[in-house]
């Protein structure tokens, strides 16, 4: 785990959203220092991104170049730092096929999730993802565990009868019960699915919720095909 005063790295970020905040999650690989699954809540200075996103739509990719930062102000549950961060934009993948849209500035307001990746980790048995998101903007991103994995992450909605979404806490983990944790097991854009919310210290599912799954924002399997 990260320590007081670890070296500042470049660490890229998925962006999601289309309101203020948006959402930050962390493009990870079964390689120091990027073997960390984060999931932030963040402001972006100026309008390019909210511009492009309404233009483009919920399921457009879009990544973030954060100028380097250190893995040790992410891993609190309040906020993580009241400094602002240069970075660079892009429409697409960062480092492959993305191209910039321009520079800008992040605030990283809060960490809802942070779990350090441990390549002999156990396989998980079943589908697990992480629900995060605002009052009227939900996402899943797949728990990353043991290579080979995916990293994969989705825009939902919940379905039922009630008149406002659940609002379970931040970085909660649903399970889906049947469906095996793999690359052609995963969750996909149509389906209705009904996740189990895992207990904190991994206990037994309890309590369910109801969820379309709307669009595949991002799915990646090269970087976590292997400890690095």
């Amino acid at each position: 785990m990260p320590g007081e005063g670890s070296p500042k790295e470049t660490h890229d970020m998925v962006v999601l959203g289309t309101n203020s905040p948006v959402y930050l999650s962390h493009m990870a690989k079964f390689m120091a220092p990027l073997d960390y699954q984060i999931i932030l809540q963040a402001m972006l200075v100026g309008t390019e991104y909210e511009a492009s996103r309404h233009k483009f739509g919920t399921s457009a990719l879009f990544t973030l170049r954060p100028e380097p930062l250190s893995l040790a102000d992410l891993q609190g549950q309040a906020s993580v730092t009241s400094e602002t961060l240069p970075a660079h934009l892009y429409f697409g993948r960062v480092g492959r096929d993305g191209d910039v849209l321009g520079d800008t500035a992040v605030n990283l307001r809060k960490t809802l999730y942070f779990q350090h990746l441990d390549p002999l980790a156990s396989r998980l048995p079943e589908l697990r993802y992480i629900l995060f998101g605002g009052p009227a903007e939900h996402f899943l991103a797949h728990q990353i565990a043991e290579p080979p994995d995916f990293d994969q992450i989705l825009v939902v909605q919940p379905m039922g009868d009630e008149v406002s979404p659940p609002a379970p806490p931040p970085g909660t983990l649903l399970s889906f019960p049947g469906r095996e944790n793999r690359l052609d097991s995963r969750l996909a854009p149509g389906e209705q699915v009904k996740g189990s919310i895992v207990g904190k210290d991994g206990s037994a599912p309890h309590d369910e919720t109801y969820l379309q799954v709307v669009a595949e924002v991002y799915l990646e399997t090269e970087d976590l095909a292997k400890a690095m």
